[in-house]
């Protein structure tokens, strides 16, 4: 990898109001992502081509994953491989 990327707190593609692109490269996509007190979740759901990963930067939400929800707060990181089925609510 020849790229560096270096995104300080409020850079990078604001994409509606909750979300932010921090970085696309073909490898890696960071997206930083703020849910309203309304935000019902995304259903379980598969991805063929990359791992999905979250850090719980403040608050708690559940992920789906091996067949059950589990609840997370903060601090917690979470990785999905490809075509593992995974989804999130609060």
């Amino acid at each position: 990898m020849d790229e560096h990327v270096f995104i300080r707190p409020g850079e990078g593609e604001r994409i509606r109001d909750q979300h932010r692109i921090l970085c696309e490269l073909p490898h890696i996509e960071a997206v930083e992502l703020f849910f309203p007190a309304d935000f019902e979740g995304v259903d379980p759901h598969t991805h063929a081509d990359h791992t999905d990963s979250f850090f719980v930067l403040e608050g708690e939400i559940e992920f789906f994953r091996a067949g059950e929800w589990h609840r997370a707060g903060a601090g917690t990181f979470v990785a999905v491989p490809p075509d593992v089925e995974h989804g999130f609510r609060p």
